[in-house]
């Protein structure tokens, strides 16, 4: 009796330690690729928009809502109030956008959107532990992304809404997003 029972333990030991695997570096669904160590000229030999050329700035909203059939990345291009307004009323049923996603957005204005757009990154992780940075965004719309993964996370779904702010004067003609791995020390 006792080794049934000792069986039974390890396989849920198991079945929990297989369920927060990590990603591998594989393409990942949404055209995003996976890089562990991703060369210095990875953004297709062109110069990366920094912040000083394009000015974007970043805000990172985690809004859970778990969907199957999603495929993750979804990356959404906002050029106006109505469009954003738009985009929330798609989906305040899917993830949990309020509070905070209302709190994030209420300053996009029709006089922010004169001279700026958004591009809304809508990640899914395995772990609600990983957190996001946007590293740099090439000039043909490669959006680098570092997923910051923690040396144990916690086995809870979670999505993110990484809101990118930038100027008019850069449009690429598409993006793309590009993760890379970075592991944190504890």
């Amino acid at each position: 009796m006792k080794e049934i029972v000792a069986i039974i333990i390890l396989f849920f030991v198991l079945a929990a330690f297989a369920a927060c695997s990590p990603l591998n570096n594989d393409i990942v669904s949404g055209g995003a690729y996976l890089m562990e160590n991703p060369p210095a000229n990875f953004l297709s030999g062109s110069q990366p928009a920094s912040e000083s050329q394009n000015g974007f700035s970043v805000q990172y909203i985690r809004t859970d809502g778990y969907h199957e059939s999603a495929v993750y990345p979804l990356l959404t291009v906002i050029s106006s109030r109505g469009e954003l307004e738009k985009y929330y009323d798609a989906n305040k049923n899917k993830y949990a956008l309020s509070p905070a996603f209302d709190a994030a957005t209420e300053k996009y204005t029709g006089e922010f959107f004169l001279e700026n757009y958004l591009v809304i990154v809508l990640l899914e992780e395995g772990s609600g532990s990983v957190r996001h940075e946007v590293e740099e965004i090439g000039e043909n719309g490669e959006i680098l992304i570092s997923r910051l993964q923690p040396g144990i996370g916690t086995c809870d779904m979670a999505e993110w809404h990484v809101i990118i702010e930038l100027k008019n004067g850069f449009q690429p003609p598409q993006f793309n997003a590009v993760f890379v791995d970075k592991w944190l020390n504890d």
